[in-house]
């Protein structure tokens, strides 16, 4: 801005006269002109009033030039007044004896040397007076080009001075910074660490989940691991003889079966064989107890008679009784054959010689009872097998974790830090990396006490870089107010010195950008005029 002052001085600071007007305006345009196309649009807004103060001040001083100081020749000229030409000239003298810059800040003014004015002006001849008809001609033109300029000069005015006197209206930052979190990435083990890739450099960009570095520990503890492993390997021994055992036990039973069920076929068979014996003696018996029943009819007939004697009729009456007591005794054997018989279909034998179960059967009750303790103590080892493989299975992952470990990257970023080197042994949480989350860029911000108190959380913001025309749009996210900035933070407290007051602007266009812009600088405006609407809406 100083440059551009600098090319208008010399129109301000000029001796100016009537008989000038045209081409003073055409050099303070032309000196607008310039100024617009070196102005600065991040300069103080005190040079801006001051300029605007400056040329009111110049367009005031023109508007009170008196009409009798003006006349026209007959060739249409403007004609000037000596004694009039010399008043301007002493004011024009005055004028440029003032500093140049009293209406700019102190510290850019620049004091005029008394030696630097300019002689007066040589005395002008003066000319016959014309009619007055030109005279009025000559005015009203002068006028005319005065106010055509005039309007010219507040168009430019207008272009030069709308955006800092909207900046002067606005609330912003003292300073702002592109922020970013920092993650640290640590050992999760001990162990010596290995880069595949080689050495790593800081800047460097990495991807998400993409993996930087290597750990392996080949003295981690495999204790618990190997003794599992025995412990599952005999038992699998151990099921495998049982299983042995069963099958030889289950072939031997399945013979001793057939056994016990062709002896209970045989002895079945000759129970009913022998239940028809008893049936035909029975029937035997009978016949014979008839007969004897007959002859001691007989018998005691003739002995009535004195036909028989006593022993003849004794034989008769003994023979009697032997039948009769034969058919009982063969019907109660008839009923014993019969529960045998029953006795032998249900697998019972009943008799005096033998126990009511053959040794076959008894056998087969030996070994039966015998799998049935194999085959529990097997189906127990196979489940002890199979918990010792899921607890195995735990081991195996916990040992593979302690044993070696692969460090991704969490989210695509920048490596702030390189904390190891290549083939280093590092211990269990022994910071490695240091990570810039691009992802997660916000702008830090320093404020005033007056402007803090102004802002809430979720009001609009606009974050504009130095040296970009772009503005990006955003919303406040945290008001640390004179607290700490953040600790996960890249930028801490020391950055920030202008302002105590700290506020956290989320800038969603900043993760588009390849390098997320961390670090540069350049100013944050609130939007103080949203409404609690608006300020609710950019805070979901």
């Amino acid at each position: 801005m100083g440059d551009a002052a600098g090319k208008i001085d010399p129109v301000f600071t000029s001796p100016v006269g009537p008989g000038d007007a045209e081409s003073s305006l055409d050099e303070v345009l032309d000196s607008l002109g310039e100024t617009a196309g070196t102005a600065d649009p991040q300069s103080d807004e005190n040079d801006v009033a001051g300029l605007l103060k400056r040329l009111n001040d110049e367009i005031r001083r023109w508007d009170e030039v008196p009409p009798d100081a003006l006349g026209v020749t007959s060739a249409g000229e403007i004609e000037e007044d000596p004694a009039t030409l010399s008043t301007y000239a002493t004011e024009a003298a005055e004028a440029q004896a003032r500093p140049v810059r009293q209406f700019l800040s102190p510290e850019r003014a620049v004091p005029t040397e008394p030696s630097a004015a300019p002689a007066p002006p040589a005395p002008v001849e003066a000319k016959e007076p014309v009619s007055g008809g030109g005279q009025k001609a000559g005015k009203g033109r002068v006028y005319l080009s005065r106010g055509i300029k005039t309007a010219l000069l507040l168009a430019v005015l207008v272009v030069l001075g709308w955006a800092p006197l909207q900046r002067l209206w606005q609330t912003s930052s003292a300073e702002a910074s592109v922020n970013a979190r920092v993650i640290t990435l640590r050992s999760p083990i001990d162990g010596t660490l290995s880069l595949p890739d080689g050495p790593v450099q800081v800047g460097a960009t990495v991807n998400a989940d993409a993996p930087i570095a290597l750990i392996d520990n080949p003295r981690a503890d495999r204790t618990r691991l190997d003794d599992l492993t025995s412990d599952i390997a005999d038992l699998k021994l151990e099921t495998q003889s049982l299983q042995t055992r069963i099958s030889q036990l289950t072939s031997h039973a399945e013979k001793l079966t057939e056994q016990r069920d062709a002896f209970q076929t045989g002895r079945v068979e000759q129970l009913e064989a022998q239940k028809k014996q008893y049936e035909a003696d029975i029937v035997a018996a009978k016949a014979e107890e008839k007969e004897a029943a007959s002859m001691l009819s007989r018998a005691k007939r003739l002995r009535e008679r004195g036909f028989q004697t006593e022993a003849s009729y004794d034989t008769a009456v003994m023979k009697e009784e032997v039948a009769t007591s034969r058919i009982t005794s063969l019907e109660q054997k008839l009923i014993g054959t019969n529960v045998e018989l029953e006795a032998a279909r249900r697998g019972l034998f009943v008799g005096d010689s033998y126990n009511d179960i053959p040794r076959t059967a008894q056998r087969l009750d030996e070994i039966t009872q015998e799998l049935v303790t194999l085959r529990a103590d097997h189906a127990a080892k196979v489940g002890r097998i199979a918990v010792l493989q899921k607890e195995l299975a735990d081991v195996r992952k916990r040992y593979e974790a302690l044993s070696s470990a692969t460090i991704a990257v969490p989210a695509t970023g920048r490596l702030w830090e390189v904390l190891t080197a290549n083939h280093e042994v590092v211990s269990h949480g022994q910071p490695l990396f240091k990570l810039l989350d691009c992802g997660g860029a916000l702008v830090t911000a320093t404020v005033s006490e007056s402007t803090y108190n102004a802002l809430k959380l979720g009001q609009p913001a606009t974050f504009h870089l130095r040296g970009d025309s772009a503005e990006l749009p955003g919303h406040i996210v945290a008001l640390n107010g004179l607290a700490d900035v953040p600790s996960n933070l890249a930028l801490g407290d020391g950055v920030f010195s202008r302002e105590p007051y700290h506020v956290s602007v989320a800038v969603p266009g900043l993760a588009e950008q390849p390098d997320c812009y961390f670090g540069r600088t350049g100013k944050v405006t609130f939007d103080t005029s949203a409404g609690a609407g608006a300020v609710a809406a950019a805070a979901q």
